[in-house]
């Protein structure tokens, strides 16, 4: 039997009617009224206690139910409950999950879980008790009874028809009761049990599932191209007839890396989607997959494994920053001492090479997405306006708290999205406003950088690095305060050439030959090695007083074997930029439209020279924080997500998140300060 009466989102058909009829044991009518609260066990406020029969909205009541007031509760009522139909009505069947014939259980499958199948035989009834202590009294009515028995899960389940926006199925009504023997109950702790009450509204999603199959499928395709454009990228400078276990783990690395970052924009736009179809609609166009459905269970399941494909990502590319070879070359000249006749040289100071490494580790941790500002601004947003109960399950945009359940779908949505749309509008600011008017910290390095002539050297991987130069148009860089500001003065006038290596460009990307790549690691493993054998430095046996633990562990300042190592490779370096060097070469080159969007490295291990890249744009950065936000933020959300499943408690999942940022900047600067030191001699107790 098909129901005539439609039901819509908002208006007076928006409220579900129902009757309820209550018989005693003997049979004879108790009363016949609405149905209000007589489904729930639980307590419930008396504003809150009709909200399950407002179409569309998920309802949930749960609470911890004491059952001793049960044994003394007036006698077991019997219930049926009508569904007003247009004035008429139409019985609720009942399908009760504890039902058995010949000793069998009808309604569950042999793990105990219910039977929803189209095609699954179940067995209805209309009658239904929500506890009975009666049936478990020995004797006399009037006896004690020995068992409870309860509704422990109760749930009203409405069905729209297919195809229709207005029409439903008749309701359901799922009942699953559990026993307690009455002496169990006298124990505080073991009388207690959680109990269920819950309106479930539901539509056949068939068509946005297809759809979103076919997003998945795109996804894998998409995953799996992504993922061989850049095997085919490592193999142009790889031996590919020795592939061994590096190529292996960086191979598999970005595959976790590409899959979690499309499979999380996935999610974010099916859970977007239901966000704005499912809170904007005027009919029922589309209702939530019910909570605890196998929909819910993908949707957890993909997020966890986005996370933990984040969090690997982000350890890979924080291990990557702190291990690359880093090398501040000195192009400072000593100077001619005055009135000397031999003509000697004044030493030349290491104090610029020390402010350079403070600058570049300070550099490290810095950040255009204010991570502090946004999880404060996001907690005002969600709590202080409340904008966390958009993913109620309501079909409606009101804010109001404990209006119906929250959906984890839908907190996903906004979480997520407040997250993406608060960082970007830093960017934007930073990009816009902040670089342009204020400060931009990657530029104001390089000039400084060129104040103090001096270039820095890095190799991020076997044969790419970045080349920063830094040398002065000057004479000198260690000069008075005097003669840098008539430098200064001497730019800006024009009266000086442009800086920069070539054309005013002075940041590079640049791939080395792998006969390059040995040389140089050959004179910084003659480095590390005179290094490593260097003992303590202690002052104490050279002054009266003895050295304070902070002076301890110096390393001794005539150490001529490690100095000359350093200038050994300094020297190499400057030579190589000043294309002084008769083995070793560089050019600059350009890449083609198609490298540049594809990101096609140079065959380099065919390249007879060194080829140097222009970097307008900065892209030395991802050596930073600074240039790997996006996939710090995409894992600040998904661990935000996480939290959300697993505490349902949004101050919770802030704090989390906030801890992880703090460790995140404590890792980068702690360890990457310990590579400045072991990469640029530059003693760890000078970087601030």
């Amino acid at each position: 039997m098909n129901l005539v009466g439609g039901v819509a989102l908002s208006g007076s058909e928006s409220t579900l009617q129902y009757m309820i009829v209550s018989y005693h044991l003997n049979g004879s009518l108790a009363s016949i009224q609405p149905l209000t609260g007589e489904l729930q066990l639980c307590p419930e406020h008396p504003a809150r206690v009709g909200l399950f029969r407002q179409f569309g909205s998920q309802y949930e009541n749960r609470c911890a139910l004491s059952l001793q007031p049960l044994l003394t509760a007036p006698d077991t009522l019997f219930y049926d409950v009508f569904y007003v139909d247009n004035g008429k009505l139409f019985p609720v069947p009942v399908k009760n999950l504890n039902y058995r014939e010949g000793g069998r259980l009808v309604n569950v499958d042999s793990s105990g879980v219910e039977l929803t199948s189209p095609s699954a035989r179940v067995v209805l009834h209309q009658r239904f008790v929500m506890y009975d202590n009666l049936s478990g009294r020995q004797g006399k009515t009037t006896s004690p009874p020995t068992i409870l028995s309860y509704a422990v899960q109760t749930g009203l389940r409405v069905t729209m028809q297919s195809g229709s926006s207005s029409l439903i199925y008749p309701p359901l009504l799922v009942i699953r009761h559990s026993e307690r023997e009455a002496v169990s109950l006298n124990d505080d702790l073991g009388s207690w049990s959680t109990v269920l009450f819950r309106a479930e509204y539901t539509k056949d999603l068939t068509s946005v599932w297809t759809a979103a199959e076919i997003l998945f499928t795109l996804s894998l395709l998409t995953i799996g191209a992504v993922w061989l454009l850049h095997l085919w990228r490592m193999s142009l400078n790889y031996d590919v007839d020795h592939v061994n276990r590096k190529f292996l783990v960086e191979a598999l690395s970005y595959l976790v890396l590409v899959a979690s970052d499309i499979l999380y924009w996935l999610v974010f736009i099916m859970c977007t989607y239901f966000l704005l179809f499912f809170k904007c609609q005027s009919t029922a166009f589309i209702l939530l997959p019910l909570e605890d459905s196998q929909e819910e269970y993908v949707f957890t399941t993909v997020v966890i494994f986005v996370f933990f494909g984040k969090c690997f990502s982000i350890c890979r590319v924080l291990w990557q920053q702190i291990s690359v070879d880093l090398f501040f070359m000195d192009w400072e000249k000593p100077k001619l001492v005055s009135g000397n006749e031999t003509g000697a040289s004044s030493s030349v100071s290491v104090w610029r090479k020390l402010f350079v490494a403070n600058e570049w580790n300070e550099l490290a941790t810095a950040r255009n997405v204010n991570v502090d500002l946004l999880l404060i601004v996001l907690l005002f947003l969600l709590r202080g306006i409340n904008l966390e109960y958009l993913a109620t399950s309501q079909p409606s945009l009101s804010l109001t708290p404990g209006s119906a359940s929250i959906n984890i779908l839908l907190r996903f949505a906004v979480s997520s999205g407040l997250i993406m749309l608060l960082s970007l509008a830093q960017l934007v600011y930073r990009q816009l406003v902040h670089h342009r008017l204020f400060a931009h910290q990657a530029a104001e390095f390089i000039d400084f950088m060129t104040m103090s002539n001096i270039s820095a050297f890095v190799l991020d991987s076997n044969f790419h690095g970045y080349y920063i130069h830094g040398r002065t148009l000057h004479a000198f860089a260690d000069s008075s305060m005097e003669e840098m500001t008539r430098q200064l003065h001497m730019e800006r006038k024009e009266m000086v050439k442009e800086r920069g290596l070539i054309g005013g460009k002075d940041t590079f990307e640049m791939f080395v030959t792998p006969d390059f790549r040995l040389h140089y690691i050959s004179i910084f493993l003659e480095m590390a090695h005179l290094r490593r054998g260097l003992k303590p430095f202690s002052l104490a046996a050279t002054t009266e007083r003895g050295a304070t633990k902070d002076q301890q562990g110096f390393r001794p300042g005539d150490d001529v074997a490690l100095a000359k190592a350093s200038a050994k490779l300094n020297r190499f370096l400057c030579s190589f930029i000043d294309r002084n060097s008769s083995t070793y070469s560089w050019a600059e080159s350009e890449r083609t439209f198609t490298q540049r969007v594809l990101d096609i490295p140079p065959a380099i291990r065919q390249s007879n020279m060194t080829l140097f890249y222009d970097d307008p744009n900065y892209k030395f950065t991802s050596l930073f924080l600074v240039g790997i936000e996006y996939q710090i933020v995409t894992f600040l959300a998904a661990l935000y997500a996480v939290c959300d499943i697993t505490f349902s408690n949004t101050f919770v999942s802030i704090m989390v998140v906030y801890a992880a940022n703090q460790t995140l900047s404590y890792v980068r600067h702690h360890w990457g300060q310990i590579n400045i030191s072991k990469k640029t001699l530059v003693d760890e107790r000078f970087l601030i």
